[in-house]
């Protein structure tokens, strides 16, 4: 039995042993946050100095844990209301694309308000007749021209034309017959 007593002796150091050097790699927790905790080394050797009046070191940067902490008040100030995003106005003059004719709630139909009844259309003035035939002559331009002359048609109506078929320098007098210059050499003598 005395090697049974020896070996449960044995065990029970190296149990003992087990347990220090756990120790040592281990120490003991520090104390909870609520203690009060004296710094060796005052309060110039902690992180952020010590509550105020005392040696008591501080949790952070505000001191929460010191007896003088008041949290500070934060005052929310109620929502400023925001105006709505623009929306146009779903009838009316100003929710047609053109708006209204003058003096009216009549919807333009476009931007000139070419439908409205005080609507002045714009007034075409003729080009000035030119002195030479188109280049390429008349079938080189888009709509031909006028009648009886080389004056370039402005569009399919032939709107820029003079009046009667007589060309570049009108008619002779009393006539249809187109004058070849501007003094209407060619033109019969009156009587």
């Amino acid at each position: 039995m005395d090697d049974l007593g020896f070996i449960i002796i044995i065990i029970l150091l190296v149990v003992v042993i087990i347990f220090f050097i756990v120790r040592l790699e281990n120490p003991a927790k520090p104390p909870p946050s609520n203690e009060v905790i004296i710094t060796p080394g005052g309060c110039a050797g902690t992180i952020y100095g010590c509550c105020p009046n005392s040696t008591v070191a501080k949790h952070d940067y505000i001191g929460s844990n010191c007896s003088s902490y008041n949290p500070p008040i934060i005052i929310i100030p109620p929502p400023t209301p925001t105006p709505h995003p623009y929306e146009p106005p779903v009838g009316g003059c100003a929710g047609t694309q053109y708006g209204c004719c003058p003096n009216s709630n009549v919807a333009r139909h476009d931007y000139i308000g070419s439908n409205c009844s005080s609507y002045n259309p714009p007034i075409i003035v003729n080009p000035p007749h030119p002195s030479q035939p188109p280049a390429g002559g008349c079938a080189g331009t888009r709509y031909g021209c006028c009648p009886n002359s080389n004056i370039p048609a402005i569009d399919s109506a032939k709107s820029n034309c003079p009046i009667g078929g007589c060309g570049q320098f009108g008619c002779c007098l009393h006539s249809t017959i187109p004058k070849q210059n501007s003094a209407g050499t060619n033109c019969p003598p009156h009587s």
